[in-house]
């Protein structure tokens, strides 16, 4: 009961439903108190080594109006250009878990006295990119590479206490903060674990030169001696072998990171476009016209995800599985009949709408018994949005309109929701431009234009695509994609004679053909498809 509970959520809402009002209030006192903890971290040397001597009533005002700057500025922010991140607060508590996690393995590096230049800033990137976006990763790295690199150290004079002093560890900053943003830009779209490698690499060569080259930078020439080249460079190979190391780590972390925080990287959507694993090819048999038309689907999904700059990879595997609950009902569905008459000749027009809308429920049940990611597991529930089936709809407008009896159009629409994010969209209209295309007798360049361009504004005018936030611009490139890709499937074979007979047949006049002796079979020529 449980499950069935969170799947009727999920076709109706698309998400679990929670109520702002409940959100706001605990996430606002949540940032503030992580704003409290980074900057009591960044100064909790100057606490420890003044008490019990006092602290100057101005230094705890500056403390307190340093908080709620930052914690001002963070959540401007995240309010303007991430405000998905405060939708629930499991977000938010990954995002401040990890942010104090990582200030605080700095710090503690510091009193064990190790090196800072040890702290893992990589793999919190890395974390950051998989778990949220590129651009808050940034961001946020390179926030927590300041409060890393700051300290605050007691200075007393005499018996009195003084105000603490402020010292900032520049090369530190400048090589974590380097290090983390090529972090950052490296693990976009990762397709094999041995990326990860490289990536880690890579971001050791970055602080190995940034953390030398600042080093230079900050400190005057008069105190460049023998032991200052040999701190350079020990900082800057503990850089170079902290990132290489966060790249080995990465690759065995990322299964529990995905698992962990519910997201899914390019690397698994890798492996589910796998068309020989066993649901796919159990799918195949029992719905091999549902099977066909997915992965037809998938190609003009795919396409028109490139198009738009979203992302492919989850557009062909939610294409894939997009259609997975018909195999409960396969034979109800046209293109599994076989050339059998239609099982709906049988039902009322009210059934057999049950019976259709009903794949949707029925492919988000199996996609999660599955262990689907749950974008994949959206698309199922969102790929018919909210669409009137206008067969059974225009049917039963015919049996029972004549009489007088109202018809509900509700009754005959899927339950939705409607797509909530680009990939989903697409999916939409590609699965119902598949579907049409299939029904061109002359599929020329012309018609199927105007399919296309009848299909799109259709489903546009019954506001099906209104959250998906596809703009205009976006509809017009996977238009022309979708245009495209239709017209090499639909593209012509051209017919090659394949006996001496028909090839003589084809090429002479018919009155040479008598007197034209065999000539011998042309050699194999280069086909287009």
């Amino acid at each position: 009961m449980a499950k069935k509970r969170n799947t009727h959520h999920l076709l109706t809402t698309g998400h679990k439903p929670e109520s702002k009002s409940r959100q706001w209030l605990p996430g606002f006192f949540l940032a503030l108190l992580y704003a409290f903890i980074l900057i009591g971290i960044v100064q909790c040397d100057a606490f420890i080594r003044m008490h019990n001597k006092g602290l100057h009533p101005f230094y705890l005002i500056g403390l307190f109006i340093i908080v709620i700057v930052t914690f001002a500025l963070a959540n401007l922010y995240l309010n303007k250009f991430e405000h998905t991140v405060k939708e629930t607060r499991k977000t938010l508590i990954t995002y401040g878990a990890l942010a104090i996690g990582l200030v605080l393995v700095g710090r503690a590096l510091l009193y064990a006295n190790w090196s800072a230049f040890l702290t893992p800033c990589v793999l919190a990137a890395m974390v950051y990119a998989i778990v949220f976006n590129q651009r808050f990763a940034i961001i946020t790295m390179l926030v927590l590479c300041l409060f890393i690199a700051m300290r605050f150290e007691p200075v007393l004079i005499g018996k009195n206490p003084t105000w603490p002093r402020f010292v900032f560890d520049f090369p530190l900053f400048a090589g974590c903060a380097a290090g983390s943003v090529a972090a950052i830009f490296g693990v976009a779209h990762i397709r094999t674990r041995s990326r990860l490698i490289s990536v880690g690499f890579m971001s050791g060569i970055t602080q190995f030169t940034v953390i030398f080259m600042a080093s230079i930078v900050a400190y005057p020439a008069g105190s460049w001696g023998g032991r200052f080249w040999t701190d350079v460079l020990m900082h800057s190979g503990l850089g170079f072998a902290n990132a290489f190391t966060c790249g080995f780590l990465m690759t065995g972390l990322l299964p529990y990171i995905e698992k962990i925080f519910d997201v899914t990287t390019d690397l698994s959507m890798i492996e589910l476009s796998d068309l020989n694993q066993p649901v796919l090819r159990e799918f195949s048999l029992i719905a091999p016209g549902t099977y066909h038309h997915s992965l037809r689907v998938g190609q003009l999904a795919e396409a028109a995800a490139e198009a738009v700059n979203a992302n492919p990879l989850l557009a062909r595997v939610g294409s894939y599985f997009h259609d997975i609950g018909k195999r409960a009902k396969a034979e109800y569905f046209t293109e599994n009949e076989m050339g059998k008459g239609s099982r709906h000749d049988r039902l009322s027009p009210a059934l057999s709408t049950l019976i259709i809308i009903s794949h949707s429920k029925d492919g988000v049940e199996a996609a999660e018994e599955l262990g689907l990611p749950q974008r994949v597991i959206d698309i199922t529930a969102q790929h018919h949005g909210t669409s009137l089936v206008e067969f059974f709809y225009h049917e039963a407008q015919e049996e029972y309109g004549e009489n007088g009896e109202a018809i509900a159009e509700g009754a005959f629409r899927y339950p939705g929701p409607k797509p909530t994010f680009k990939e989903a969209g697409i999916i939409l209209l590609s699965d119902a431009i598949e579907a049409a295309s299939r029904t061109l007798d002359d599929p020329s360049p012309a018609r199927i234009e105007n399919l296309v361009e009848t299909i799109t504004n259709k489903k546009l005018m019954d506001k099906q695509l209104d959250d998906s936030k596809l703009t205009l611009t976006d509809l017009k490139r996977i238009k022309k994609s979708f245009i495209r890709v239709l017209m090499a499937m639909f593209h012509s074979r051209i017919k090659y004679p394949t006996t001496e007979h028909e090839l003589n047949k084809k090429e002479l006049p018919e009155e040479k053909k008598e007197a034209q002796t065999p000539t011998p079979a042309p050699e194999k020529q280069r086909s287009d498809d």
